[in-house]
Order: structure tokens, then C-alpha cells, then sequence
């Protein structure tokens, strides 16, 4: 009876024994290997060959022959974010655009951006007047977005284009405003005018600043070359000028005008002298023409004429006044200063540039 006895009593020992090995084990298998995995996060499980992902929410169950596990917590995206995942096994990059939460794949990494150490990325809002422009690194295909929308973003291997903030501003003109545009992939360059905004496209650039249209009217006309042709050609008829694709603006140029007591020369793309006179009604007032220059004469001033700086370009016909003086010596070495004065006037405008520079 005693034997028997000890026999049941070493039995509950063991039986208790076991029961408390098992709640330990138990125990710790639901420390180790069991994970609660809520909404907003994932369960990355790295086995002894591959790497597996579990979302949320989720009870999860570890298998036995494991590396490592951890739980992470899920990058929440705004509406106005964004964030750029690559998967590290065969380098393809895609792009996450918010509002979400971002579950990541196996072997899926964020990158984070160079300039804000973030995960996370802001996209661009256009206004009406803005645009962004995107160059591809592994395709060189540059993308143009206009305004006005907003969550803009750039693809997966995408850059800004025009800077660091890659927004621009489009050129707004007025009715009297133009500028120039060329495409560099082809060379071709068009010419804008108000009242318009002008957004560039993808390989365009401005040639300069937007300029002002000229006026032409009785007073003004403008000097223009084809640079196709390369011939000139001067515009009197009165309009608000803007040059077409393939002409420039040389020289705005005023109406001459001459009193009936004035004349000027004008020189022709020949060399040829033309004498021009108020007196003449049909020379009185004119433009300039093409490949023609004024002629501007250098004279001498003052007393004694030591000073040739005196350009003049518009010749007065009138009866003149002048004064003069000059030392010069007797023959008996006495040193005198003569001082005059005497009436002059341009009768022939064309013998007086034949025969002299000065006057």
C-alpha cells in the first residue's frame, strides 16, 4: 500500500513537472514566435533563404527555422506626399503617391531624400501661370506638367529640369510685348506676342527677354534684317511692330528733319554722297534708308582753331558769324597777335566736301 502510494505521488510530480515545462515553453513560444501585427504595420520575416512580408492586421505565426522578424510601422503618405520605393533584389524603382499607407514588398526599401534626409516627399501644387519640367535619367524623355493641378510628382527616375524647386513661372505679356523661343532640338524659333502667357515645352528656351514692340508711325520707322536671307529692309508703314520668326531689330529710327536753312549728306551702301536740303520740299523730312549712314563732319573751334571736336551732322546755310587769332612775326622778329572777325556762309555744300574736311 505504501509503494502504491508513492507511486501516485511521483506521477503528480512529474505530471506537474511537465505541465509547468509546457506553460514555459508555451510561453515562450508565443513571446518569440507568435506577433500581433496591427493595421498600420507589417511583419517582415527573414527565413533562411527568403525574406516575407505579412500585413496588418493579423495574429502571425513564426515557423521555427527563422533568421529574424521584426515589426514595422507603415509610411503614411498625406495628400500632398509622396515617396519612392526601390526593391534592392533587381534595382526597379516605382513611386507612392499619397493619400495612403504604403505597405512595402520583400526586399522593398523607401529612399530617402538627399536634400531633407526624409523618407517622405512633397509634391509640387501648379498654379494657372506655373509649369515644371522632368528629365528621365534612364530615357533622357524630358515631361512638362502645367498648371493648374496639384500633386504633381516626378517619376521614379525623374529630375527637375530648370533648378533645385523645378517650378516655373510662365512669361506673361502684355498686347505690346513679344518674345522669342527656340526649340534646341531642332533650332526653330518662334515668336510670341501678347496678350498671352507662353509656357515652354520640353527642349525650349527663351532667346533673351521679352521685348516692346515698336511703334511706327509718321515719325518712326524700324530697321529690320531676315536673318534667312540676311537682307534688310526699313518698315514706315504705321503698325505696332512685332518681328516675324526669322527678323531682328537693328535700329528704330526717327524721321530727319531739316529747316529750309539746313542740309545733311547721307552715304549709300555704294559710298555714294546724297545731298540732302530743307529748301526742297521732297527732302525737307525722311527715313533713313537701308545700309545709309549720315555723314558727320569733324570741324575746328575756337579762337585760334586748336580744337577739332566739333561734330556736326545737320549743316546750317546761313550767313555766319566767326572770329579768329594768330600770332605771327614782322621782319623785324616782333612777335604780333592779329584778331579778326568775318562773315561766312556754305554757298556749295557739295564743293566744300570735294575740296576740304575742316571748315
Amino acid at each position: 500500500m505504501i509503494a502504491f502510494e508513492q507511486h501516485i505521488d511521483q506521477y503528480v510530480i512529474a505530471h506537474i513537472i511537465a505541465s509547468i515545462i509546457f506553460i514555459v515553453l508555451s510561453l515562450l513560444y508565443f513571446k518569440f514566435y507568435v506577433k500581433l501585427v496591427q493595421k498600420d504595420e507589417q511583419l517582415v520575416v527573414r527565413g533562411l533563404t527568403e525574406e516575407t512580408i505579412q500585413n496588418g492586421p493579423k495574429i502571425a505565426w513564426l515557423p521555427l527555422l527563422t533568421k529574424s522578424s521584426e515589426v514595422r510601422k507603415v509610411l503614411s503618405l498625406s495628400q500632398m506626399e509622396y515617396c519612392v520605393v526601390k526593391n534592392i533584389l533587381s534595382g526597379e524603382k516605382r513611386v507612392e503617391v499619397g493619400p495612403k499607407m504604403v505597405f512595402l514588398q520583400p526586399y522593398d526599401v523607401v529612399k530617402t531624400d538627399d536634400s531633407t534626409g526624409s523618407k517622405k516627399r512633397n509634391a509640387l501644387s501648379l498654379k494657372a501661370n506655373e509649369y515644371v519640367r522632368f528629365v528621365d535619367n534612364s530615357t533622357g524623355k524630358v515631361r512638362v506638367e502645367y498648371g493648374e493641378q496639384g500633386c504633381v510628382v516626378p517619376g521614379p527616375d525623374e529630375v527637375f529640369l530648370d533648378g533645385v524647386s523645378g517650378k516655373r513661372k510662365a512669361m506673361d505679356l502684355q498686347v505690346f510685348e513679344y518674345v522669342k523661343v527656340q526649340d534646341k532640338r531642332t533650332g526653330k524659333v518662334r515668336t510670341e506676342r501678347g496678350e498671352k502667357l507662353v509656357f515652354l515645352g520640353p527642349f525650349e528656351e527663351y532667346l533673351g527677354s521679352k521685348q516692346t514692340a515698336v511703334e511706327v508711325d509718321e515719325e518712326t520707322s524700324v530697321l529690320v534684317r531676315n536673318k534667312r536671307t540676311g537682307q534688310q529692309h526699313l518698315v514706315t508703314e504705321k503698325m505696332l511692330f512685332i518681328p516675324t520668326n526669322d527678323e531682328e531689330v537693328m535700329e528704330v529710327r526717327q524721321l530727319t528733319k531739316l529747316a529750309d536753312y539746313e542740309a545733311c549728306i547721307v552715304r549709300d551702301k555704294s559710298g555714294k554722297e546724297i545731298f540732302y536740303f530743307g529748301s526742297n520740299k521732297d527732302q525737307r523730312s525722311f527715313f533713313l534708308p537701308p545700309h545709309s549712314q549720315m555723314v558727320s563732319l569733324l570741324w575746328s573751334r575756337g579762337r585760334r582753331r586748336e580744337r577739332r571736336d566739333l561734330r556736326i551732322t545737320k549743316i546750317d546755310l546761313r550767313p555766319m558769324y566767326m572770329s579768329f587769332e594768330f600770332n605771327c612775326r614782322t621782319n623785324d622778329n616782333v612777335e604780333l597777335v592779329l584778331e579778326g572777325s568775318f562773315f561766312w556762309e556754305v554757298v556749295d555744300l557739295p564743293a566744300m566736301m570735294k575740296f576740304t574736311n575742316d571748315t
